[in-house]
């Protein structure tokens, strides 16, 4: 619809201003009477919904009939996988008891977790569903379509391309739009851009209670109208980014509507505003607005949840919001960048939130804050410093696929499940079985608290962990030998920071005097109790950032590509001694364990010859996954380094070697030199050697992981390079000259 407008500009910067659109045309401005409402809501049942479905089951079935309202329909499409989607009920009108049961019914056979994710099918179905001949008929009647997504995961079975145009295909058909991105694992920058090619918005539900008043909130239709198609051709060339921005008052929300493919946007009619960021050449200081408006701080929430880093700060900076400033500069992480974008979002609609702490346009926040890295280098400096994991204020979740307990089967109930006659049979079998295997932990009180020193750090993930040793008595089935019970250990590893998700707010301590003063300092002690032994103090995570701006300028790609040739040197060493410590050429005879009848019998219950304790156990994967962002490094020629096996043969027939197998088979000559000139027998030798060089490779990953998490955390790049393409080295790799290359990319990881 070609439309008359009136533009007035709100000058930010010399580069930036907002470009604020009234639109005078009488056929988009008109308001029509209210019309009734078909609601499609498409629901996630992937595998990692599991936990969530049956609380939606009960809100759906409990609060259906007063969400969908008189005069309105309601049509439920599931969704998985490839092919896995299906319309629980469609257009359904909820006027009496039998129609309530119905749906119900529906609900409760339907919404059950199963496979993976793809957001194809169901866009496809809602947008076959909006141009049946039903529908047409509802249109005819003046009816409109709400569409809401909800969504825990990322698009996995589909090419993104064809979710795309299926997206645009539904585009302008939907009065109103609202996609929900429940939890932390899901693809946040997917949902986003189908928000944004729907003209709706995008919202985070962290949880179960912030999803159920998202959906509510999008169910409420007494505002909503029919789109108009609204020309913006004359604006497209000006336009910094391809987005038509509007406040909308009424529901508090910001609408984001994509122009990338397009000279044209569908608004809800009665729309009198939008407005744009547009770019600006020769732009005088006294030309600047110093106005704190409302789109202001619209376009920083829009650029933050487009995750236009740049345009952001920018953006910021032109605010001189100091309150804002602060924020920003602690937030990252997917947390803490969703509460500022939730607090930036707040002061679009209410005036008193902005610059609350003042304004100053050259004001610099503190870039060295304390952060968790921080606190967590404290912590592992000192033994006294001690976790208490056993301590019901530890606020741990699980982060991976469940673990349980595996039955192991031995050679006669094999055979006798394979001669079962039914199921009933066959699970008698193997009740009995497990009866004979299970073993009781009972792990120590509340007071236990095992230090901190053993970090665990992914080399390429923005994850990080602590291990940690704790002594258990384990209490053993009944059995011939009439061992009751035995003191034991376990090894639990327990992460803190998942793919740059912080997984532990709170950790109750044991402080040593120094940290606990530094601490409380800082106001990150939530509470603290004292007893007969020490005062146990609950550090609060949630208070502080994950990182700061001074551990990224820190990381420069010189320092990392120094790392990275020094541990590849480590790992040659140690998988040649590894792979002699596994041979009899050095070893002789070995040391020979010969198992006594209950050390066997103790073994098939997971119990090792040292006494730890770890029983055969398998995952409960969901079938599905998420993208989680990695920065990887990769050596032009050691894309992986050499068999131990195929480096001796080559020699042995003097064959030509590659560049890796030249520097492994240089690796094994220093080793052997080693061995051969030491006073040690070639057995301590080669362990010792083994756990020298093992320690020092541990050392490097360190030093990298500590680096790349900062990098990954932040979107940032490496301070001694100009870009994200500016990321490629020379480096020294034995005799040879080899090229380093690191890049950002998503990965797999199963649910």
């Amino acid at each position: 619809m070609d439309c008359n407008y009136q533009k007035r500009l709100q000058i930010l910067d010399s580069s930036l201003a907002i470009a604020n659109v009234e639109l005078t045309d009488d056929k988009t401005s008109t308001v029509e009477v209210k019309r009734s409402v078909n609601h499609i809501f498409c629901v996630d049942v992937s595998g990692s919904m599991y936990s969530t479905l049956p609380l939606i089951r009960n809100q759906l079935k409990n609060k259906l009939p007063d969400l969908v309202g008189d005069g309105n329909t309601i049509t439920i499409i599931w969704f998985s996988g490839a092919k896995e989607c299906g319309i629980l009920k469609e257009f359904v009108n909820i006027k009496n008891a039998k129609d309530l049961q119905m749906m119900n019914e529906a609900i409760d056979k339907f919404l059950r977790p199963m496979g993976m994710t793809s957001f194809y099918e169901p866009v496809e179905l809602a947008t076959r569903l909006v141009t049946t001949s039903q529908s047409l008929a509802f249109m005819k009647n003046k009816s409109i379509f709400n569409f809401i997504f909800m969504s825990d995961g990322g698009n996995n079975d589909h090419p993104w391309t064809e979710v795309v145009e299926m997206v645009e295909n539904l585009s302008g058909r939907v009065a109103g739009c609202t996609i929900i991105e429940y939890g932390n694992w899901a693809d946040s920058d997917k949902l986003q851009q189908m928000a944004e090619i729907l003209g709706g918005q995008k919202i985070y539900a962290e949880d179960f209670e912030s999803y159920e008043f998202t959906f509510e909130k999008a169910m409420k239709s007494d505002s909503m109208t029919p789109k108009v198609e609204v020309d913006i051709s004359d604006f497209k060339s000006t336009m910094n980014t391809q987005t038509i921005i509007e406040i909308d008052d009424e529901s508090k929300s910001v609408n984001i509507y994509d122009a990338q493919r397009s000279t044209s946007v569908y608004l809800p009619m009665g729309t009198k505003k939008f407005f744009y960021i547009q770019k600006m050449k020769g732009v005088g200081a006294g030309q600047i607005s110093q106005e704190k408006t409302p789109e202001l701080y619209a376009a920083m929430w829009v650029a933050l949840s487009k995750g236009q880093t740049t345009l952001f700060e920018k953006l910021l900076k032109d605010s001189g919001d100091i309150r804002f400033i602060n924020s920003y500069e602690a937030a990252f992480g997917k947390q803490r960048l969703e509460a500022l974008k939730s607090d930036i979002l707040d002061a679009v609609f209410d005036p008193s939130l902005r610059c609350s702490d003042g304004v100053d346009y050259n004001y610099k926040a503190k870039s060295n804050g304390y952060c968790i890295l921080d606190l967590m280098d404290d912590l592992s400096q000192d033994e006294t410093n001690e976790i208490l994991v056993c301590d019901p204020r530890f606020s741990y979740k699980r982060t991976g696929a469940k673990s349980r307990a595996k039955i192991v089967l031995d050679e006669e109930t094999k055979e006798a499940l394979s001669n079962a006659s039914t199921k009933l049979k066959a699970d008698k079998i193997l009740s009995e079985v497990e009866k004979t295997q299970k073993v009781n932990v009972i792990y120590p009180d509340a007071d236990f608290g095992p230090s901190i020193r053993n970090l665990v750090w992914s080399e390429d993930r923005a994850n990080l962990s602590f291990m940690v040793k704790i002594p258990v008595t384990l209490e053993l089935p009944e059995n011939e030998y009439g061992i009751t019970s035995i003191d034991s250990y376990i090894f639990r590893n327990f992460t803190i920071i998942k793919d740059g998700i912080l997984n532990i707010n709170q950790i109750p301590m044991h402080l040593s005097e120094e940290m606990s003063k530094k601490l409380s300092k800082r106001g990150l002690i939530s509470e603290a109790e004292s007893s007969k032994s020490r005062t146990t103090e609950v550090v609060d995570l949630s208070r502080m950032p994950i990182i700061n701006r001074d551990r990224i300028k820190r990381v420069r790609m010189d320092t990392l590509a120094g790392l990275e040739v020094d541990l590849l040197k480590f790992r040659a060493y140690k998988k040649y001694l590894g792979w002699l410590k596994k041979s009899d050429a050095y070893l002789g005879t070995g040391f020979n364990y010969v198992d006594s009848p209950e050390s066997e019998y103790l073994r098939t219950l997971g119990i090792t010859q040292t006494g730890g304790y770890t029983p055969a156990s398998e995952r409960e994967y969901s079938g599905d996954y998420y993208m989680a962002p990695t920065l990887k490094s990769t050596i032009s020629k050691f894309s992986s380094l050499p068999k131990i096996e195929e480096v001796i043969d080559k020699v042995k027939l003097n064959k030509s070697l590659t560049v890796s197998q030249e520097y492994m088979n240089d690796v094994i000559n220093d080793v052997d030199n080693l061995i051969n000139n030491s006073e040690k027998s070639p057995y301590d030798e080669i362990n010792e050697l083994y756990d020298l060089y093992d320690s020092y490779a541990k050392d490097k990953i360190r030093a990298l992981a500590q680096s790349k998490f900062c990098l990954i955390m932040s979107k940032k790049w490496f301070s001694d390079k100009t870009g994200f393409d500016d990321n490629t080295m020379k480096v020294k790799v034995g005799d040879t000259e080899q090229t380093i290359k690191f890049e950002f990319r998503d990965q797999k990881i199963p649910m």
